[in-house]
Order: C-alpha cells, then sequence, then structure tokens
C-alpha cells in the first residue's frame, strides 16, 4: 500500500491525500500507481 511511500509525511498530509492509502500491488509499481488504486480497490 502507499502508506509505505508515504510513511514520513504527517498525518495531516495523508488525511488530505487519503487515496494514498489506497494504492495496491496491482498494476504499475511505485508512485505511478498512486491514486489510480481507487478504481481497481471499488470497481
Amino acid at each position: 500500500y502507499c502508506s509505505t511511500w508515504d510513511a514520513n509525511k504527517p498525518l495531516a498530509w495523508r488525511k488530505k491525500y487519503g487515496w494514498t492509502s489506497f494504492c495496491g500491488p496491482v498494476g504499475p509499481h511505485g508512485r505511478p500507481s498512486c491514486g489510480r488504486c481507487l478504481k481497481v480497490c471499488f470497481f
């Protein structure tokens, strides 16, 4: 999950950009996949 990428960000940042926590190992890996994983998770 992207929480590993954003672990150094403050809690407020992670709350503001909550989509980062939904990134998984499906599809592209790393930061490029952040934000796009919502489609994988919910559709």
